[in-house]
This record gives C-alpha cells, structure tokens and sequence, in this order.
C-alpha cells in the first residue's frame, strides 16, 4: 500500500519560527547548519515559503528521547 501524499502547509519564516517556537534567527541558523539537514524551503518572488509538513517530518527524524533518572541524595 502506497503512502498517502499529503498536500503542503506552506508558511513564511516568520510563522515557521513562531510555529518551532524558536527565534527567526534560530530558524535562520538551523537552515544554514549544513549537519542539521534542515528542510529546503520554496522561494517565490525572493520570499522562502517553508512546507510545515516537511518541517514536522525532519522534527520527527531529529527528535531524540533523553530520560534522566533521579538518584537518591
């Protein structure tokens, strides 16, 4: 069974950075880390236009699971 493609979410910068709840500069920073692999946006008219989708997949593909355990004092 083929996965079902899903249609983009696109959003400038400014909302990509709000919806990772990092600063734009942040944003700008992890698009330019070439180790980060940060998702390519599209650019129209010289604004970038990000596809949410893309950033959720690399969010997920990057997300680390740390538990720490509580030692006794």
């Amino acid at each position: 069974m083929s996965e079902v493609q899903r249609p983009p979410r696109w959003a400038r910068n400014g909302a990509t950075a709000k919806y990772l709840n990092i600063s734009t500069m942040g944003l700008w920073r992890w698009k330019h880390d070439p180790k980060l692999n940060f998702p390519a946006a599209a650019v129209v008219n010289d604004i970038e236009y990000n596809d949410l989708n893309a950033v959720d997949d690399w969010m997920r593909s990057n997300t680390r699971v740390v538990i720490k355990s509580e030692t006794a004092a």
